[in-house]
């Protein structure tokens, strides 16, 4: 469940509500590093790496294209920054695929 900030100050007790005005009231260094690393944390945790040309995709803020592809009990997922990524894995894919028909027989 989320909160909004009305709901997390109401949690507080005294002590921290008095050590976050004080802060607040000093240019609030302390809160701008905790909000700064905890956006830091959030954006790194929903990184992906474009599988095509190892851009780095931010899905909070940047186009992404999400391929979940292989056998049911081996599934493989692989993430895209664009359509012209999305062909070029599409044409990999094939190709591989072409392969192991031709191995297989």
């Amino acid at each position: 469940m989320k909160k909004n900030v009305k709901e997390i100050l109401n949690e507080l007790n005294y002590e921290d509500l008095m050590k976050l005005k004080y802060d607040i009231d000093n240019g609030a260094l302390h809160l701008k590093r905790l909000l700064n690393k905890k956006i830091k944390e959030i954006e790194q945790n929903n990184m992906h790496t474009c599988a095509e040309c190892g851009r780095k995709i931010n899905p909070l803020t940047d186009f992404e294209i999400k391929i979940e592809y292989g056998e049911p009990d081996f599934k493989r997922r692989a993430y895209l920054c664009s359509v012209d990524c999305l062909m070029d894995f599409a044409k990999e894919l094939k190709s591989i695929e072409i392969k192991a028909k031709r191995s297989k027989n």
